[in-house]
């Protein structure tokens, strides 16, 4: 019963599992002085608190999760029978990891891998890969609750850990720990600074592992590992400017002569908000020259989107906005504004068409 309930997805199915659990525990109590009781041998075994566990988990709390996994591996210390399973550990990291209620849930995580290592509760279990992953995640997890960008220097550490430990991981493990330095708030310039060059050479460390393991596709960085790095050195401040600057410019570079992948929309809408977040009085026109070679790179990758021309129209002076006016391809439209729908379709062969963008080709063409 208590496994069904670990595997539905009954919003009660904890509390439910858990009252189960207590009755049963009432029930080995009880049976210490009823030789009835005794004679049913109603004990709690590890599967037995793994399958609360997991029911805890699959209801989206992730303390109660953690207070089940206590509670075996204070059981343990009592009972070798009851040494705590992967199992045991790997569900309740991935509770952590996963649930978004859950206040500091990446320390939590770190908590429970030292405890595989605690040889006072049972034998010195070694972490399993899912293991390490869920405490990369629970960390990823804790900087999307709290929106603090500077837990990616946890999960960076976690992740690393994890290569330590001889375990290699994907490409998507590795994005969304990117994703942490480029998504979320971090307010200290010398941190941000620090956290994006992290970013950087977590990068280049995927680098390296894809030329080492060329067969290996779930190894290799793809476009949006390059895409987090170049977002993480947006809108610096001072100084810091000229750092994320030429760090984002190396980063495209370096894309854009990799074999691994190839850039896309996106790639081009981070690089423009760099040189829109970057732009220093006495550089206008070196970051203008920029500008128009890379919207020209843009456009001859059949990437443009609206995106980038909302962008561009902020930070290319009037005389470059009126060369790109006279290559419109509908001169007679009544529509001011410049679109990929009234530029040459060539230009933006190869963006993504979303939803959005077949809602704004029906807008425009009503206009």
């Amino acid at each position: 019963y208590l496994n069904i309930l670990a595997k539905s997805n009954y919003e009660n199915a904890g509390k439910r599992a858990q009252n189960v659990f207590d009755q049963l525990t009432d029930y080995s109590i009880a049976s210490i002085f009823d030789d009835k009781l005794k004679s049913l041998q109603l004990q709690a075994d590890v599967i037995t608190y793994n399958s609360v566990i997991n029911a805890w988990s699959q209801s989206g709390n992730a303390d109660n999760a953690v207070s089940m996994l206590r509670r075996l591996l204070l059981a343990s210390k009592k009972s070798d029978s009851l040494i705590p399973s992967y199992i045991s550990f790997s569900t309740t990291l991935h509770s952590l990891a996963k649930n978004n209620a859950t206040p500091d849930c990446g320390l939590k995580a770190e908590e429970i891998l030292l405890e595989m290592y605690d040889k006072t509760h049972h034998d010195s279990l070694r972490p399993s890969e899912s293991c390490h992953v869920g405490v990369v995640k629970a960390w990823i997890n804790d900087a999307k609750n709290n929106n603090d960008g500077t837990k990616y220097l946890d999960a960076e550490a976690a992740l690393l850990r994890m290569r330590d430990e001889g375990f290699q991981p994907n490409t998507q493990l590795y994005n969304d720990v990117l994703s942490v330095a480029s998504e979320y708030c971090i307010e200290h310039q010398n941190i941000k600074l620090q956290i994006a060059n992290q970013a950087r050479n977590l990068l280049s460390l995927m680098v390296e592992d894809a030329k080492k393991h060329r067969r290996k596709q779930q190894l290799h960085p793809d476009v949006y590992s390059f895409n987090n790095v170049i977002k993480a050195n947006i809108d610096f401040q001072g100084a810091a400017k000229r750092d994320g600057f030429f760090a984002a410019i190396d980063i495209f570079n370096s894309l854009s002569q990799s074999d691994l992948c190839n850039a896309n929309d996106q790639t081009f809408i981070q690089m423009f908000k760099v040189l829109q977040t970057s732009i220093m009085e006495q550089e206008v026109e070196e970051h203008t020259v920029l500008c128009e070679e890379l919207f020209r790179n843009c456009c001859e990758a059949g990437l443009l989107t609206n995106a980038v021309l909302r962008i561009i129209e902020n930070i290319l002076p009037k005389s470059s906005i009126k060369r790109l006016e006279a290559c419109r391809t509908n001169k007679e439209s009544t529509d001011d504004r410049l679109t990929v729908y009234n530029l040459p379709s060539d230009w933006s062969r190869n963006r993504r068409k979303g939803q959005n963008q077949k809602r704004n080709r029906k807008r425009y063409t009503k206009r």
